[in-house]
């Protein structure tokens, strides 16, 4: 996983994130402390362009079961019955693969999970956030929920202008 490296508390220290990903690793500066709950740092895993095909079961899984089951009480069941023909069937195949990315030893097996086969099941991820009606809590984690808006108030003051123009012509 990462380990954290951090100066904290000495004025102008910058806090560092050592990630390792393949063989090698990294280190990333951070100029605010990069610690944060092991929630947070789930979602921060989905949010990365270069997140790891193979560790992104665990993390979706880790993720629903916590908002979900824990915290929400909700059965898979119920969430996939939200969807209709082949999401329905992507969503079940998405509960089945992440059940399975928690229990599977894949030093044994290897396992090609492709950037097209974590994509949908990311589309489906969110949708189960839309249709369960939680997709506020979708849009903040992901740090979308302020893109959107101001999306919509640039709409809206073009549809604001546009009909000021049509009044004056």
């Amino acid at each position: 996983m990462a380990s954290i490296l951090a100066l904290n508390g000495c004025p102008g220290s910058v806090d560092h994130y050592i990630r390792k990903s393949h063989h090698s690793s990294r280190v990333e500066a951070h100029t605010s402390n990069p610690i944060v709950t092991s929630y947070e740092l789930l979602w921060a895993e989905v949010r990365r362009a270069d997140r790891s095909n193979l560790s992104i079961q665990n993390t979706l899984r880790r993720i629903l079961e916590n908002y979900f089951k824990i915290l929400g009480g909700s059965d898979t069941d119920d969430i996939c019955n939200l969807f209709e023909g082949r999401e329905k069937v992507i969503c079940r195949s998405l509960f089945s693969w992440v059940n399975d990315g928690s229990h599977f030893a894949h030093d044994d097996l290897y396992v090609a999970v492709d950037d097209a086969m974590v994509e949908s099941y990311l589309n489906i991820f969110k949708a189960i956030f839309v249709k369960s009606g939680h997709l506020a809590h979708y849009k903040m984690m992901m740090r979308e929920a302020y893109s959107d808006d101001s999306e919509i108030a640039a709409k809206t003051q073009e549809q604001q202008a546009d009909a000021q123009g049509a009044v004056h012509a």
